[in-house]
């Protein structure tokens, strides 16, 4: 494993050097370059989160790309895996309704009409002015 993390940073420095952008990798989200002794991770595509299919591109701070991630990427996937789930037939391996659903009506018992279910709390009355 470690010779695989060394050969993906000497590749990163291979293009930027090919870029003429110094001896140092290039971060995928700041565009500055990673100095020996910073830490790293490989970053994936920029608006395509790894959940979602998306492809390593290069490497980030680590900074930058945690802080990426629970920004931008976190937030996509949580609205994107239920309409995935729903919508995509197979995606996941066990199917799964949303967590959210919007008003169903729901029918009482006694007339098969659609009504609204009921809530707990009863609409605030406000005094009337008139004395």
């Amino acid at each position: 494993m470690l010779d695989k993390i060394s050969d993906f940073y000497d590749h990163e420095v291979e293009k930027a050097r090919a870029a003429r952008r110094g001896d140092f990798p290039i971060c995928a989200l700041c565009d500055l370059p990673i100095m020996p002794g910073q830490q790293w991770d490989a970053s994936h595509n920029k608006y395509l989160p790894r959940a979602l299919g998306g492809e390593i591109d290069g490497i980030a701070h680590r900074r930058h790309n945690r802080r990426w991630g629970s920004v931008h990427d976190v937030p996509l996937i949580a609205k994107a895996m239920p309409i995935r789930i729903v919508t995509i037939p197979g995606t996941m391996k066990a199917q799964r309704q949303p967590r959210y659903c919007p008003i169903t009506p729901v029918t009482s018992a006694d007339d098969a009409t659609p009504r609204l279910p009921q809530t707990p709390f009863s609409p605030i009355s406000r005094p009337s002015l008139s004395a």
